[in-house]
């Protein structure tokens, strides 16, 4: 146990400062940006930072402020690499659940061939949504990444009804869900996925164009090892005293998956087709596990041709949250 004396107030302003300039896709990375990165890897993992080994997983449980925090992007001042460079790492909710979502990764471990649900840009309510772009990235996204699963069902746009959907969600082991979601910053349990608008190229029944948290709690996903959630700030939404922080992740975590990738602020939505297509060709073709395939895929952008990919911004606002897992 190490422990490290910093009062709130000055921890949460350099957070807040940090989390104000990483949500802003500027094209390169300010002089502000990388002493905030130091100033908090010396806070919070310096102390440490000795034992640690680089051969092992590590898994960050942090509290308050600290779960809007992405960890990977921050750099130690003794060598001037991110945490990614030299580490994996999970999050997790409490210790409970890493070993709850440890158990439940045990239990689903051995399987090869992963049945893959791959929904990508589905024609959600514009006129319930009007400032919503289209994602045509989303679009793309969701079949590149359906490529690299031999048994694959992709719903893309208006195929993307709710009830395919969760129906098809009970029988995959891997779901990518490539598209919008829309925060309620009151209500947790209002929530939601944008799915396709009802009676556009599917299920003319419902009613419903979307997918509440409060359902994906109710919706238990026995067989389902991995929920990919790339959409915006899907990681951490609103914190309530003693429940900690509420977040679409988390609901899928309730449901009983494992892993679930997450975001933990409004993303780039090309960068974020090129980020998931590598990490998905890593966990498949290399058969890397989804932590370290993750961190590869960050590794490679952050080292992308392109220069503004570079940022953390563009790279760092994804984390796998749950438990350990070889698959």
């Amino acid at each position: 146990v190490v422990s490290r004396e910093v009062s709130r107030t000055e921890l949460g302003d350099k957070v807040s400062r940090y989390l104000e300039i990483m949500s802003k896709p500027d094209e390169n990375e300010t002089q502000e940006e990388l002493q905030l990165a130091k100033d908090l890897f010396s806070i919070l993992l310096a102390p440490v930072e000795p034992l640690l080994k680089k051969e092992k997983q590590l898994c960050i449980i942090s509290d308050g402020i600290l779960d809007y925090l992405s960890f990977g992007s921050l750099v130690s001042p003794s060598s001037g690499r991110y945490l990614i460079e030299d580490h994996t790492f999970i999050r997790s909710p409490s210790p409970t659940v890493y070993l709850i979502s440890t158990q439940a990764a045990t239990a689903r471990a051995g399987r090869k061939n992963e049945r893959l649900l791959s929904v990508g840009n589905p024609r959600f309510d514009r006129t319930a949504y009007p400032n919503l772009p289209d994602l045509p990235s989303a679009r793309n996204e969701a079949i590149r990444v359906a490529a690299y699963y031999e048994g694959s069902f992709p719903l893309i746009e208006g195929a993307a009804s709710p009830a395919r959907v969760k129906a098809e969600m009970s029988r995959a082991d891997v779901v990518h869900l490539a598209l919008h979601s829309a925060i309620d910053q009151d209500v947790s349990l209002r929530s939601k996925l944008l799915l396709a608008k009802a009676g556009v190229g599917g299920d003319s029944k419902s009613s419903e164009s979307v997918l509440y948290a409060r359902e994906i709690y109710e919706h238990k996903l026995p067989l389902t090892r991995l929920v990919v959630l790339s959409a915006c700030q899907t990681g951490a939404e609103r914190q309530y005293a003693g429940e900690g922080t509420t977040s679409l992740a988390r609901a899928f975590i309730a449901a009983g998956v494992p892993l679930v990738m997450a975001s933990l602020w409004p993303v780039d939505s090309i960068a974020t087709e090129q980020l998931m297509v590598d990490f998905h060709r890593q966990r498949r073709q290399e058969g890397i596990p989804t932590a370290e395939a993750l961190r590869k895929a960050q590794i490679a952008m952050l080292h992308d041709p392109v220069a503004r990919f570079r940022r953390p911004y563009y790279w760092a606002a994804f984390s796998v949250f749950g438990g350990y897992a070889v698959f």
